[in-house]
Parts: structure tokens; sequence; C-alpha cells
């Protein structure tokens, strides 16, 4: 039976109307959610104000966070840092009746001592993007907005 995923919002962080960031989990390698409830101290408070700075709209410091988008094969690739430790996933647009707004879906954790990302994981992370099993359940959150009655003119 394959594994059952979930996907849960981000919480503490700032609201945003533009841009959300959540956890893919329910596979073995699917591990970001769980290590990232394990920071306290510093490291929390690095990787939240990283991820508020974000939320804002920022698309740097690179040193705290970027995407891969020169890196053909990993262009929906995003990466939250501090230190050694990375919090991996994939930019994704989950609302099909707004485009504008953007998702990272975190994934993976792993820790790095190069000065390069491990493309292993990268490619980890672009198979989970690609996966329909995530993409369904990353939709759940996403509830199109109910029409509205007909406007009635004279």
């Amino acid at each position: 039976m394959p594994p059952t995923l979930t996907f849960r919002l981000l919480s503490k962080c700032r609201a945003s109307t533009r841009r959300g960031i959540g956890f893919l989990e329910g596979h073995g390698e699917l591990n970001a959610g769980a290590i990232f409830e394990t920071f306290t101290g510093t490291v929390e408070r690095e990787f939240r104000s990283s991820m508020d700075q974000w939320l804002d709209g920022a698309n740097g410091p690179s040193r705290r966070f970027h995407n891969f988008k020169s890196d053909k094969d990993h262009r929906n690739c995003f990466v939250f840092k501090h230190k050694q430790h990375r919090l991996y996933g994939f930019l994704c647009h989950p609302k099909y009746w707004d485009n504008s707004f953007q998702l990272c879906s975190l994934c993976i954790y792993a820790t790095k001592n190069e000065f390069e990302s491990d493309r292993a994981e990268l490619d980890r992370v672009e198979q989970w993007c690609h996966n329909l099993g995530a993409g369904g359940t990353i939709s759940r959150i996403y509830i199109p907005p109910q029409p509205r009655g007909p406007t009635w003119k004279n």
C-alpha cells in the first residue's frame, strides 16, 4: 500500500496572501517537517526569520534562502538554510484560480558542509514536485472560492 501523504502549513508565521510555506509528510524521506519541529533557540529563530522574509516577498539574501532557477534540472527547487542546516523544498502554484500565489512545500532536511548543494537532494525534491500524490495532497489545502450567485442589474 502506498504511503499516505499529508501536507500541513507552517504555523506561527506571518500571514501572506501571495506566498505560503508548508511541509509535505507521510513518506520516510519526507523529514523536513519532523526535523523543523525539533529546532529550538537560535536555529529556530533564524529559520523562522528567513521564512517570514520570504513570505513578505523578499527573494534574498541568498545566504539564507534561494531558488535554483539557473539550474535547468532543478528550477522548482528551493532551500532555506542556517549554517549547515538545509530545508529543501519546491515552489508551486497550488491555486489554479490565482497563479500569483506561490507555495514552498518543504520536503527534505539535510546538512551541508560543501559549497554546492548535493544534486542527489535536489533530484529527490524535484521528484516530489512532480509526484501526482503530492500535488493532490497539497491541492486539498487550497479550496477554490465558491462562485457567488448571479448579480442582477436593472
